[in-house]
């Protein structure tokens, strides 16, 4: 039966129009190349090869749940998008003739919520980047791509939730200017979230930035400092 649906999903989903305009290529020497761009169904395999190269801890930052892999089915709904109610970027490494995902980052739109006042579209984001591949900036840019494609898709919020030890994913956040507050419900997590409008995303930032420090500090002096 899962095959069966699988094969559906596939005869169903069709690209109305690849937005190759945010493709971006960068050399990094050596002949070698990474390449940021929106993801693509052929991309399953790739797909999920990151994610089961992640070590537990790494999976577990990223779905917040002790899983092993992806489902082929989970596959299918992750690679398979339409590029504005779900949108997702990888990031590949490509040496000759062989190509591997290290990052991906997406946002999926919030459905609209009656009991919402400001009437202002949002976004839940996430982001993984290979483990080997951390440090290098890829996560800013992953992210800084995600916040250009959201804007132009006139969203005002992306929102997301980092586990309180995950304190570099949490600094990765403050340098991308998002507030981050610890969970209300779930002391283990911090809410993020950043505003993409104008002057409401810059008072916004401000306002958070001496309370988020002085509440993160104190939980992440002696936190490991792996993450996406």
């Amino acid at each position: 039966m899962g095959t069966s649906q699988t094969d559906a999903s596939k005869a169903c989903y069709q690209i109305n129009r690849y937005p190759t305009e945010w493709i971006d290529v960068w050399p990094i020497g050596h002949g070698d190349q990474l390449t940021l761009r929106p993801i693509l169904p052929q991309d399953q395999q790739m797909l999920a090869r990151l994610v089961q190269g992640l070590s537990p801890a790494g999976r577990h930052n990223r779905f917040h749940a002790g899983i092993k892999g992806l489902s082929p089915q989970w596959l299918s709904r992750l690679t398979e998008i339409d590029y504005v109610q779900h949108m997702a970027f990888v990031v590949t490494h490509r040496t000759g003739s062989e190509e591997e995902i290290v990052a991906e980052a997406r946002y999926a739109v919030d459905a609209v919520d009656a009991s919402q006042t400001d009437g202002m579209p949002s976004a839940e984001f996430a982001l993984t980047v290979a483990e080997t591949w951390q440090r290098r900036g890829l996560g800013l840019r992953a992210i800084s791509a995600l916040i250009v494609v959201a804007r132009e898709h006139n969203l005002a919020w992306l929102h997301g939730d980092v586990l309180a030890d995950n304190a570099g994913m949490l600094a990765l956040m403050q340098r991308c200017h998002f507030a981050c507050t610890p969970s209300q419900d779930d002391e283990r997590m911090f809410s993020v979230e950043r505003c993409l409008s104008g002057h409401a995303e810059r008072q916004h930032s401000i306002a958070h930035t001496d309370s988020w420090w002085s509440r993160w500090l104190p939980q992440t002096r002696s936190a490991s400092w792996s993450h996406s």
